[in-house]
């Protein structure tokens, strides 16, 4: 197995480290409460809108405070170049862009003191939300479906995101603990999964929480290499990403397939066709009106949201940076893959387990539920290539 050196590590990484967590801190908080809770409304838009703005000047400071560059992070500072243009051009392109720069400059940082906040940070927000739904400090709205099914936002402005915060959290719960975690504690996971699917009826974080708990505890008392798993998903996030755009494009409401498929995907490919035929795509991004939930939870008469992440991504900010994107993450599975550190596997899970429930849901780059997707930035480490064993994602 290879050895991993951390001694050529530039002396910046160690000296503005702190400035990365101080920026990261409070832009994880201000955005997860302004972005996805009933506190919005008691939040300045102004302060939010600052922070966003203000994020990219620190982030860029501590990066040119460096002034040795690999060609490998030049290529880095062009894909963001790329990316910052299509970002401006789209809508919420601005959280997207603090999120894919948050990303760059993680990549000198140990991933896991980066879960670990962000474990931390996320999990008080969460409890901080739920019990002041609890205590009507905020609203909890319930939403009635066909005068049967009773969903409840749980101090969210709709009813999934909760779910959607937890399988994110229960994910930094896995890879923190990795090889430690206990069939108790798996269990305690999926219990409050099912709660929340009880209390919410959302179905995706559902299954792919399950799907985490089942797997975790697999790897974690079994001694399998699973080494075919771990080559199919290699191509997990392309596989993906493709098959989402094209089964959009073909929806045919007419056909029988697609009409179930459809309706056990709750409209979404039909709302994806829509997008697609509406709104097409523009090689450096557009600006789109998303329509879905408003003020008090009361849907939009021009509902379009677009759930999956994928063609969300592909319309919002065009075909070039969905391909930058997924291409990233193939370079990223294709490194931990060939790892022999023990608890890649872990790690591997996870972006295996996003990339499916990305398929159905918008938060593959929304920083505020899933800090996953800041692994992408160690693809421009100047070391990403000199060892398989890729021990700063994984110590």
């Amino acid at each position: 197995m290879s050895t991993y050196v951390d001694q050529d590590k530039p002396k910046y990484a160690n000296d503005l480290g702190i400035l990365f967590f101080v920026t990261f801190i409070p832009w994880v908080v201000f955005v997860n409460l302004y972005s996805i809770t009933e506190f919005q409304y008691s939040i300045d838009a102004n302060v939010v809108s600052m922070i966003l703005k203000i994020t990219p000047f620190i982030l860029l400071l501590r990066e040119f405070i460096n002034n040795k560059y690999s060609v490998r992070e030049i290529i880095g500072y062009i894909v963001l170049v790329f990316m910052w243009i299509t970002c401006i051009r789209s809508s919420n392109g601005l959280t997207v862009f603090d999120g894919l720069l948050f990303a760059f400059s993680a990549r000198n940082l140990k991933f896991r003191h980066i879960i670990f906040t962000f474990f931390i940070t996320g999990s008080i927000l969460f409890i901080f939300t739920l019990g002041a739904s609890y205590f009507q400090k905020i609203p909890d709205l319930i939403y009635i479906n066909n005068g049967v099914k009773v969903r409840h936002s749980l101090g969210y402005t709709y009813t999934s995101f909760s779910s959607q915060v937890f399988f994110y959290l229960s994910c930094t719960y896995v890879f923190l603990r990795n090889k430690k975690i206990s069939f108790a504690e798996g269990i305690i996971i999926e219990l409050i999964s099912i709660v929340l699917f009880l209390k919410t009826e959302t179905r995706n974080p559902f299954l792919v929480t399950t799907l985490l708990v089942m797997f975790t505890l697999l790897i974690r008392y079994t001694n399998k290499d699973w080494k075919i798993i771990k080559k199919i998903s290699i191509w997990i996030f392309p596989f993906l990403g493709i098959f989402s755009i094209i089964a959009s494009y073909l929806f045919n409401p007419s056909s029988r397939m697609f009409s179930l498929l459809n309706t056990i995907l709750s409209n979404r490919l039909e709302l994806s066709n829509n997008a697609l035929n509406q709104y097409g795509y523009a090689i450096f991004g557009q600006k789109i009106v998303i329509n879905g939930v408003g003020y008090m939870g009361t849907y939009s008469k021009n509902y379009n949201v677009i759930d999956s992440s994928y063609v969300m991504n592909y319309v919002l900010r065009g075909p070039l940076f969905l391909m930058l994107i997924l291409a990233l993450f193939f370079l990223l599975l294709r490194k931990l893959c060939k790892s022999q550190y023990e608890t890649s596997s872990y790690l591997i899970l996870i972006l295996v387990l996003m990339a499916m429930h990305s398929t159905l849901d918008p938060q593959l780059l929304s920083l505020w539920y899933n800090p996953f997707f800041l692994a992408i930035g160690y693809v421009f480490r100047r070391d990403f290539n000199l060892t398989n064993d890729a021990l700063y994602l994984l110590k």
